[in-house]
This record gives structure tokens, C-alpha cells and sequence, in this order.
């Protein structure tokens, strides 16, 4: 389990923020923190997909996973076909990305990030 939640998580965006953090804090630092929250991570994964196959009948979680799965599936189809065939999204995302971190720019849980990093154009995709 460790294994294949480590695998899986490797691709997640806890290196970007990683990267970020090893600016402020040195690589040491964040390689120590990215670790402690990937095992925690882990432990809190493995402990709670314990308890809950203990409460739950298999067939329960499997009927609930197909229906996570087929909620998602129809999310992305409607995505794929509302999507504009000459639209850049990577382009778009940036842009909408940029807004959020810059100072006034959007609101939410960007904020606090959008303060540190303000000042750090080093960061910021040109």
C-alpha cells in the first residue's frame, strides 16, 4: 500500500509546492517536509481505508466507488464537449493562475500565497 500510494502521489503537485518551498527554506528543509507529509499522508490513507472497509460491506464500497468513477467520467465528457476546439487551455489555466496569485487579483485560499510570493518574480511563469 505504501508503495502504491507513494507512486500515485509522486505525480500529484507536491513537488511544484516543494520547489516553492525550497526557495524559502532550503532543499533540505523541504525534502524533510514533503517526506513527513507524504508518510502522514499515507498513514492517515491506510488507517482510514481500514476503518471504513470494517464498517462498510465490500459491495457497498464498490458500488460506491463505480459511482465516484462514473460521476467523474460524465464531469469529463461534459468538459471534453463544452471545450473550445481552438482554445489554448494551458494558456488560459496560466493566465487564470497569474490573476489568482497577483496582489488584488482573485480571492480565496490564493491570498496568502499570492502575499509570499509577491516580490518573487523568479517564481512567476513569465
Amino acid at each position: 500500500s505504501f508503495v502504491a500510494v507513494g507512486v500515485a502521489e509522486l505525480f500529484d503537485k507536491t513537488w511544484f509546492v516543494a520547489v516553492l518551498y525550497s526557495l524559502y527554506h532550503g532543499a533540505q528543509v523541504a525534502f524533510a517536509g514533503a517526506f513527513a507529509a507524504l508518510a502522514l499522508h499515507v498513514v492517515l490513507a491506510a488507517g482510514l481505508g481500514a476503518v471504513i472497509s470494517r464498517v462498510f460491506a465490500a459491495w457497498t464500497l464498490h458500488f460506491a466507488t463505480a459511482a465516484v468513477f462514473g460521476v467523474l467520467a460524465a464531469f469529463y465528457t461534459y468538459e471534453y464537449f463544452a471545450a473550445d476546439a481552438g482554445e489554448d487551455a494551458l494558456a488560459s489555466r496560466t493566465e487564470d493562475a497569474r490573476r489568482d496569485i497577483s496582489p488584488g487579483g482573485g480571492a480565496g485560499a490564493a491570498q496568502p500565497l499570492a502575499k509570499s510570493w509577491w516580490g518573487r518574480a523568479d517564481v512567476l511563469p513569465k
